[in-house]
């Protein structure tokens, strides 16, 4: 799903697209958005907890997610 020039830069925008406010309602464009950024992000299942390839973004996507839960 994630083409050649798909990089941290264009993770952050879809991540900041899927956590903007649209009144409670997930559509397909923000869908699609997440599962770009999260197939960036890959996280792959390991004994004892899973690991991202891109960390950085990881971590990006975690702090805007508790922004928008403690907001």
């Amino acid at each position: 799903m994630e083409s050649e020039n798909y990089g941290c830069k264009e993770a952050r925008v879809d991540i900041n697209f899927f956590f903007r406010p649209s009144g409670g309602k997930i559509n397909e464009k923000k869908k699609l958005a997440l599962l770009r950024a999260l197939g960036h992000i890959e996280l792959s299942g390991e004994a004892g907890g899973c690991k991202a390839t891109c960390q950085s973004c990881l971590e990006y996507y975690m702090e805007t997610k508790k922004k928008i839960s403690d907001g």
